[in-house]
């Protein structure tokens, strides 16, 4: 059935089209030329659930911690949520050895020596006290634990004066280092729930912008209203981070455009073949470097690359096997696929391919860290 010109116009805007209009960011939103609708109505068409069922073995819970013995520079994951993490690896492995709040165990064993920060995104606002436990835990020596704190959108509709004051509070914490996450999702969740979402999330910008606490957002099939949010409640010399950025070509370079300070979020999700228009990014240029930072997104991501380096390392007839979980200690494949990525955007700049010119894992963490001290205000 074809869409009525109204549908066309609200609903999710495709990948391919999003902002085909330049927007000036001194017009008045009034002023734009842009024939669009604000903020999405309720309707709307959600997006298709896709379910996989696969006979698979698990690697078993002591390989589950990846050792990389040539590898010298120390580096942060700037996208973790820990308790779920380590929460889903011991469901995997019907395991009660460790409480569900000592991360720093899961991190003591698990963790390679070079993963030596994290921030620990709690955006589950269930138990918005868990970062009182988790700063007071016993860090391994040289372990630095950061965290964001934040109501993801799938808790918006039990967001309250409450939760408000809780999050305004945790800011203030010396290793709170980012509101976060928080933003939209219109694919996962039900259509009336997102003008709470919208507002929700409004309230949250108005609370981390004066106070100057960098945002990490999160954006799922709802990227035009997500920008339009963005826009109107974030000033452009605000620190903006989209975690996990999946989104489109042109969503990415419009955020980058209008917030000089802004980074994206590369995961493991690179490696999918779905990200292959964020790989062309990095490819062309057009996403730098210096606007990208490194995040395993666990429990959630688990690089497809990791399996081939477990077969060549620990697991030679790997078959048919997956790990229950990402986490840190994977974060340095990721490095290696943007190296590879960034490598052939010197070739195509006319670059000499000597050692000197060459990108690898250790200068991709290396350039993550720096980027990251940057944003953050922190030291890797």
């Amino acid at each position: 059935m074809a869409r009525s010109l109204l549908a066309h116009l609200t609903r999710t805007i495709p990948r391919k089209s999003l902002f085909k209009d330049s927007l000036n960011p001194c017009t008045p939103a009034s002023r734009r030329g842009i024939n669009v609708i604000r903020y999405a109505p309720t309707q709307h068409p959600r997006g298709p659930k896709k379910s996989h069922e696969v006979d698979w073995k698990l690697i078993p819970r002591a390989e589950h911690r990846i050792q990389w013995r040539h590898l010298v520079v120390k580096y942060i994951d700037t996208h973790t949520h820990l308790h779920s993490t380590l929460q889903q690896m011991k469901d995997a492995f019907n395991d009660g050895s460790v409480p569900g709040t000592r991360i720093d165990s899961f991190v003591e064993n698990f963790f390679p020596e070079q993963c030596t920060t994290v921030v620990d995104v709690l955006g589950n606002m269930e138990n918005p006290e868990l970062y009182a436990s988790a700063v007071r835990l016993q860090w391994r020596e040289g372990f630095n634990y950061y965290f964001a704190i934040g109501a993801h959108p799938y808790n918006a509709t039990d967001y309250n004066n409450i939760t408000h004051g809780s999050i305004l509070r945790t800011l203030e914490h010396e290793q709170c280092v980012a509101l976060g996450e928080c933003g939209l999702d219109y694919f996962r969740t039900d259509s009336g729930t997102w003008p709470t979402q919208r507002q929700v999330f409004i309230r949250q910008l108005r609370a981390a912008v004066p106070i100057r606490k960098p945002i990490l957002i999160y954006t799922r099939d709802a990227e035009r209203d997500t920008f339009s949010i963005l826009h109107d409640h974030v000033p452009a010399d605000h620190k903006l981070h989209i975690q996990s950025f999946t989104g489109s070509r042109e969503f990415g370079l419009k955020v980058l455009d209008h917030w000089p300070n802004s980074t994206l979020g590369i995961t493991g999700a690179i490696t999918y073949s779905g990200s292959q228009h964020i790989a062309e990014m990095i490819e062309n240029d057009e996403l730098p470097l210096n606007r990208i930072m490194l995040g395993s997104k666990s429990p959630f991501i688990v690089p497809k690359h990791i399996y081939p380096y477990i077969a060549k390392t620990t697991r030679p007839k790997l078959k048919k096997e997956k790990l229950a979980i990402g986490h840190s200690g994977m974060l340095p494949i990721v490095a290696e696929v943007v190296a590879g990525l960034a490598n052939k955007a010197l070739r195509k700049k006319g670059r000499r391919m000597v050692d000197g010119y060459m990108h690898k894992m250790d200068s991709i963490l290396k350039n993550s860290n720096e980027v990251a001290e940057k944003f953050f205000g922190i030291k890797v």
